[in-house]
């Protein structure tokens, strides 16, 4: 279970028709339930997610991966989630990072994602149930980021500025940084 979770505190709490399972809900909002019978104990049981688990806060990105049915979601709870956009739609990562997450781009593959975090932007992989930064970019508070149809470049927008980065080696020549407009950059 997800250790953001665990830390929560329960609101409110119900026992089951059934009485078989507790339900439950946490202080950010997501709906629980274990299995709690004292006639038929179990030794492994877990908290399971009564319908699927929402973003706490504000979600700030969203992205949709062109290649794969996958939605990325970023928000100001700390996490970053990809959703499978099957029937019915499920969870296929979570992850908690220290930093409010504030933009997410989907690489057209599906195999990699960009987040802007309040203090820089990682480049990711996307594993089977999990990611992994392998590159840092120090952009600060990056509210918008964008693949070119290709996915061979990404730009990243931080209040008036805009970077474009080659995304196979990271590099962000002086000809590739764009600085005319008057105001923050709201869409790319």
């Amino acid at each position: 279970m997800n250790a953001g979770i665990m830390s929560s505190r329960i609101k409110h709490m119900a026992l089951a028709s059934s009485e078989d399972w507790i339900i439950f809900s946490t202080e950010n909002n997501q709906l629980m339930k274990v299995f709690a019978n004292p006639e038929r104990p179990q030794d492994d049981s877990k908290y399971e997610y009564l319908v699927c688990p929402f973003h706490s806060r504000a979600v700030q990105g969203m992205d949709i991966c062109i290649k794969k049915n996958l939605i990325t979601t970023c928000s100001t709870d700390k996490s970053v989630r990809i959703w499978n956009n099957s029937n019915p739609p499920t969870l296929e990562i979570c992850e908690q990072y220290p930093d409010e997450a504030y933009s997410v781009a989907f690489h057209p593959s599906g195999f990699h994602l960009i987040v802007g975090f309040t203090d820089r932007v990682r480049m990711m992989n996307v594993f089977q149930k999990t990611l992994k930064s392998f590159h840092t970019i120090p952009i600060k508070g990056c509210r918008e980021i964008r693949f070119s149809n290709g996915g061979h470049l990404f730009a990243c927008a931080s209040q008036s500025n805009i970077n474009v980065y080659k995304f196979y080696t990271g590099e962000n020549t002086q000809d590739m940084i764009y600085k005319a407009h008057l105001g923050p950059v709201r869409c790319l």
